[in-house]
């Protein structure tokens, strides 16, 4: 994936191989953080998540807490 103009260099883009339809968001890491982005608005805003608060998601998320009723 490409880098925005306000990322740090070392993060590496990251999206779903679910992904077809160019909808989508992408995740990369840093040392102690977690960003998201809007992976078609690459100079948009990024999410910046703890480490810890990223892990509490994706548990949730293996859960079905966020799924649709």
């Amino acid at each position: 994936m490409t880098q925005g103009p306000g990322d740090p260099p070392e993060l590496i883009w990251r999206k779903s191989s679910a992904s077809t339809t160019g909808e989508c968001v992408e995740v990369a890491f840093g040392p102690d953080s977690a960003y998201v982005r809007d992976s078609n608005s690459l100079d948009g805003a990024v999410l910046e998540f703890s480490r810890s608060d990223w892990a509490a998601f994706v548990v949730g998320v293996r859960r079905g807490e966020f799924d649709c009723p």
